[in-house]
């Protein structure tokens, strides 16, 4: 009796996948993140790459609303196919790409907010 009442009052399984894993970015290597930061005005492909104790972060093609935020000096062009590298000036103290995807995403859905998109 005691074991059916644990497995019903216990939770779901846990699952050991990260936010970023659940949200369908890939690992390509250790801690190397693709995947699309996704909000509801687009997607956009973007890196996240653990470098130390911070992260490197990159966005393909960003919006153009994105010029009127506030962080837009943050973003510098990279090359000529479209990659922009996010300047982050502080990393999770947990050192979480999702926090860090979460980020970039509420960044990108304020510039669209501010330029008056709903």
């Amino acid at each position: 009796m005691r074991s059916r009442l644990m497995q019903y009052c216990s939770g779901p399984p846990m699952q050991n996948r990260s936010g970023v894993d659940k949200r369908g970015w890939a690992h390509v290597g250790k801690q190397h993140y693709t995947g699309h930061f996704a909000t509801r005005f687009g997607t956009w492909p973007g890196r996240i790459e653990g470098a130390g104790d911070t992260f490197r972060v990159f966005i393909k093609n960003p919006p153009e609303v994105i010029a009127n935020h506030p962080k837009w000096p943050c973003f510098s062009r990279q090359d000529k196919a479209g990659w922009w590298k996010i300047n982050i000036n502080i990393n999770p103290i947990d050192r979480d790409p999702n926090a860090v995807a979460y980020y970039v995403e509420r960044v990108l859905s304020e510039a669209f907010k501010m330029a008056g998109k709903t």
